[in-house]
C-alpha cells in the first residue's frame, strides 16, 4: 500500500461549480460567501450545499507561520474562484483530510511573485498520508484536541489583554490620544527620541556582531520586552551610520508600515529607520508609555502621511502630547501589568494536553 496518496486520489475538486461573484453585483442574504481565507461576505443564493474543504488558490496564508491555508466549510455556501474546493471520497475522513492540507509546505509549488497562486495541477499533487479510516478518526481526534488548547490560550490571552485595558482605562481617564488636549505634554519633554537606519548590507565587517538590530518585522503583537534580534551590528557597523545605542527600557514605536506596533528595549539595542522610539525621562514610565501607546493603534496609524507609504514624522512623533498622570500611579499599573505579564507566560507555556 502507498504510504501516501495525491489529493486528487482523496478527493473531488469542485473548482469548475465555483462561482465568483463582484461586491457590486452580490445581494445580501444568510449565504456565507467564502475566499481564500475565509467569509468575504454573506449572500442571497448558495452553490453548494454539503460538507467540504477550502483550499487557498490565491491571496492565502502561503508561508506565514500558524496560518492555514484550508478550512472547512459546512452546509449552502457560495465560493468565489479564490478557494478550491474539495469533497473527501468514501473512505476518508474530512476533517483528517482539512488537518493534512491546513499547513501544508507549498513552498516548493505556488507560483506568483506579486501574489502567490496555487494552481489547480499543482493541487493535484499535493499529498495526503495514507491511514486506515478508523486511525483517521483517532489522528483526527488527536489533532482537534491541540487545536481546542490553542484555542483556550487564545482566550486565556485576550481576557489578559482585556484585563489590563480596562485597568489602564480605570486608572488613566485621559487615554485616548485623539483628544490631544492643550494641557498635555509633548513627548519631547518627557522623553529621548531616537530615530534608526540601515548600514550597508553588502559591508560584511559591519554585520554578524554583538550589537542587536531591530526592524519592524521582528515585532509583533505579542511583543512587549525585546531582549534578541535577527540581525547584529559591530561596532563598526554601528559606527557607519552614527547610530545611538538605545538603553534598556526604550520604548519602540514604528512609525513606517506597519505603524503602531510597541516593544520596550530588554537589552540596548540600535533600529533601523522603521522607528521613532522614546527613552523616558524621570516623569514618565516605560510600561505606561507602552500600554498608552497600544491602546492608541488607530490614531497613530491616522498620523502617518506620504505618498509612496505612510510614515509618521520625527517631528509629528516629537509633537504627540499625553497626559502625564503621576508617577506612583504609573509605577502601580507597572507592577500590575507584570503581574498578568507573568500569567500570560505561564498560559503561553502550560501544556493542555
Amino acid at each position: 500500500m502507498k504510504k501516501y496518496l495525491c489529493v486528487e486520489e482523496c478527493c473531488d475538486i469542485l473548482d469548475s461549480q465555483r462561482v465568483p461573484v463582484t461586491a457590486s453585483d452580490r445581494t445580501s442574504g444568510i449565504y456565507p460567501y467564502y475566499g481564500a481565507n475565509g467569509v468575504q461576505d454573506y449572500v442571497s443564493d448558495y452553490i453548494f450545499d454539503d460538507e467540504l474543504i477550502l483550499v487557498a488558490e490565491d491571496g492565502g496564508h502561503f508561508g506565514e507561520k500558524g496560518k492555514p491555508i484550508a478550512y472547512r466549510v459546512s452546509g449552502k455556501c457560495w465560493v468565489n474562484n479564490h478557494a478550491h474546493v474539495l469533497k473527501p471520497k468514501v473512505g476518508f475522513d474530512i476533517d483528517y483530510i482539512c488537518y493534512s492540507l491546513m499547513f501544508y509546505d507549498t513552498s516548493s509549488i505556488i507560483n506568483g511573485s506579486t501574489r502567490q497562486k496555487l494552481n489547480q495541477a499543482q493541487l493535484k499533487k499535493m499529498k495526503i498520508p495514507v491511514l486506515p479510516l478508523e486511525e483517521q478518526v483517532i489522528r483526527k481526534s488527536a489533532i482537534k484536541n491541540i487545536f481546542d488548547s490553542i484555542e483556550l490560550k487564545k482566550r486565556q490571552l485576550q481576557s489578559f489583554d482585556s484585563l489590563v485595558k480596562s485597568r489602564f482605562m480605570e486608572m488613566f481617564p485621559d487615554w485616548d490620544l485623539s483628544l490631544q488636549k492643550a494641557n498635555w505634554i509633548e513627548l519631547k519633554a518627557l522623553t529621548k527620541i531616537y530615530t534608526g537606519t540601515t548600514p550597508k548590507t553588502e559591508q560584511k565587517d559591519y554585520w554578524n556582531g554583538d550589537i542587536p538590530w531591530v526592524t519592524p518585522a521582528e515585532l509583533n503583537s505579542d511583543s512587549y520586552i525585546v531582549s534578541d534580534t535577527e540581525r547584529h551590528l559591530t561596532e563598526a557597523g554601528r559606527a557607519s551610520k552614527s547610530l545611538s545605542l538605545m538603553p534598556v527600557g526604550t520604548v519602540l514605536l514604528t512609525t513606517r508600515a506597519p505603524i503602531g506596533k510597541v516593544a520596550i528595549c530588554g537589552v540596548p539595542m540600535a533600529c533601523n529607520q522603521g522607528f521613532k522610539n522614546f527613552e523616558c525621562g524621570s516623569e514618565l514610565n516605560p510600561t505606561f508609555l507602552y500600554v498608552l501607546l497600544k491602546l492608541n493603534v488607530e490614531w497613530l496609524q491616522s498620523q502617518g502621511t506620504g505618498t509612496t507609504f505612510k510614515e509618521i514624522s520625527k517631528t509629528k512623533a516629537e509633537g504627540i502630547k499625553i497626559s502625564v498622570p503621576d508617577i506612583e500611579s504609573q509605577m502601580a499599573f507597572e507592577n500590575f501589568y507584570k503581574l498578568i505579564d507573568k500569567s500570560r507566560f505561564v498560559c503561553h507555556s502550560r501544556n493542555f494536553l
